[in-house]
């Protein structure tokens, strides 16, 4: 694995860090009635959406390997699980689902991890 990598899974667990620590600052804004970032939530929602567009900037740029590795039934395998959870993650905020939003986090999460693996992975010299 590339360093870029190790660094780009270290920004998205301290982002993730960040976001599941208490705060006790108030709502930026409201999502539903359980839900709503505060200051502290905004800096590692930033950290993870800033790291995961870094991720899919990786992946466009080295799409062929990507294909190659995993093929395209498991490409659109995965992306359908990334719709699937993303749908989930809606649902879940919109209607105050919290089991629906995990579980749609959840999929999500798998499904880009599988992705991101290829793009990151070093290639040896021929």
């Amino acid at each position: 694995m590339r360093v870029s990598f190790w660094v780009a899974l270290g920004l998205l667990f301290t982002g993730l860090i960040i976001l599941t620590l208490p705060d006790s600052d108030s709502q930026v804004f409201q999502i539903n009635a359980n839900h709503g970032p505060g200051l502290s939530d905004m800096v590692g929602i930033t950290i993870i959406l800033v790291t995961w567009l870094w991720m899919m900037i990786k992946i466009i740029e080295r799409r062929k390997l990507v294909l190659l590795t995993l093929g395209k039934v498991l490409i659109a395998a995965l992306l359908i699980s990334i719709a699937v959870g993303a749908f989930m993650i809606t649902w879940g905020l919109v209607h105050t689902k919290d089991n629906l939003l995990l579980a749609g986090i959840s999929i999500s999460v798998v499904a880009y991890f599988i992705l991101i693996i290829p793009a990151f992975r070093t290639v040896p010299e021929q």
